[in-house]
């Protein structure tokens, strides 16, 4: 029993090694530069960075980079027990509404999936995990970005809609995006649920409503998304009634548990 607790649980320390070094960075940091000074291979610790990720302790910044979580770890706690309410409950969402569907996050490079529950239709489509959802254009950025109070949001654009040049955006169609985006808002904050109808992906629509506990966890969206030819995008749809029913039950839920 004594060499047992003596041994304790590698995998843990290694975790939580890397949790200190993130913390003490003052900002983003490369999973290179992570790599060398933590002393282990890149690969293996890139998924303690997705689990601590998952887990509300660190954030990702871009692609490859990443740093500790603003905020209390009673914060990271809480959206670690809401991501579980949900995602109990989500295959037999799934299985109601016919359509694969993901559980995401707002982070500061945009939104970000945490878990992904695949249809059982024959034909069903899996988003990648990997990176930032589309912020204007996506259902799931649509509904983020028009939650964010207003300073912080046209902060976002700004910063956004730079990354977008760096990378050959041309400035035109980057302004039109912006107005856009903007013309509709009022909407967007109005609506429970935002659609996307194959103008974001050709072929591809989604809907995505927010589950807000009213501050008690991280506000988690919650995205439905399917063919287009057989997905309905009508808010008045037995699909889109589900989703809100979804999203309200389980924020009572999150209320309950964490008070």
């Amino acid at each position: 029993m004594a060499n047992d607790e003596a041994r304790g649980i590698g995998s843990l320390e290694n975790g939580l090694a890397i949790l200190r070094l993130l913390r003490d960075e003052p900002g983003p940091i490369a999973l290179g530069d992570l790599s060398d000074k933590c002393g282990m291979a890149p690969s293996k610790l890139h998924r303690y960075c997705i689990s601590l990720v998952r887990a509300g302790f660190a954030v990702q910044e871009g692609r490859g980079s990443y740093r500790y979580a603003d905020g209390s770890s009673a914060q990271a706690s809480a959206k670690a027990i809401a991501l579980d309410i949900i995602r109990e409950r989500l295959p037999q969402f799934v299985k109601e509404v016919g359509h694969t569907t993901f559980i995401s996050e707002w982070q500061d490079a945009g939104p970000k999936i945490l878990h992904v529950e695949e249809s059982d239709e024959p034909i069903s489509v899996r988003p990648k995990q990997a990176g930032h959802l589309a912020a204007f254009s996506s259902s799931t950025g649509k509904m983020f970005l028009s939650r964010l109070p207003e300073e912080k949001m046209l902060a976002f654009i700004a910063k956004e809609q730079k990354r977008l040049r760096a990378l050959g955006h041309a400035p035109r169609a980057l302004a039109t995006l912006r107005t856009n985006f903007l013309n509709r808002l009022d909407s967007l904050q109005r609506s429970p649920l935002a659609f996307t109808d194959g103008d974001h992906i050709k072929g591809i629509s989604s809907m995505t409503g927010m589950v807000d506990s009213g501050g008690q966890a991280p506000p988690l969206a919650v995205t439905v998304f399917g063919i287009s030819e057989t997905f309905t995008t009508q808010p008045e749809s037995k699909g889109a009634k589900a989703l809100l029913r979804f999203v309200h039950d389980n924020a009572q839920r999150i209320r309950a548990r964490i008070k």
